[in-house]
């Protein structure tokens, strides 16, 4: 979708971040989301439940790899990526809980 003032700034038009590659943008903005979703649903859990939680999310990732016909390699490296994600959104959600 085209936004005018965005997509003046430069790069393709409809990209998510117009300066970055169109994937770049993407992952950039999903990551974000995630991470300031994440933090906001693992603050209100103490941690035994974060970790249950962080758990769930694993085997959830795990088993959407192993749908895509990911090799061991690949799902290993999407679940080392997601432990970041858990770990900063965990990190997150401490800091403002304090």
């Amino acid at each position: 979708m085209l936004r005018g003032k965005r997509d003046s700034f430069g790069g393709s038009p409809g990209h998510p971040i117009p300066s970055m590659d169109k994937v770049g943008g993407q992952t950039l903005v999903l990551r974000v989301v995630a991470i300031a979703a994440l933090a906001r649903l693992l603050k209100r859990y103490d941690e035994r439940g974060r970790v249950t939680l962080v758990a769930a999310l694993r085997r959830a990732t795990k088993r959407k790899c192993e749908q895509a016909t990911l090799d061991e390699a690949d799902v290993a490296a999407a679940l080392e990526y997601a432990q970041g994600v858990f770990e900063e959104a965990s990190a997150r959600a401490d800091r403002r809980h304090s």
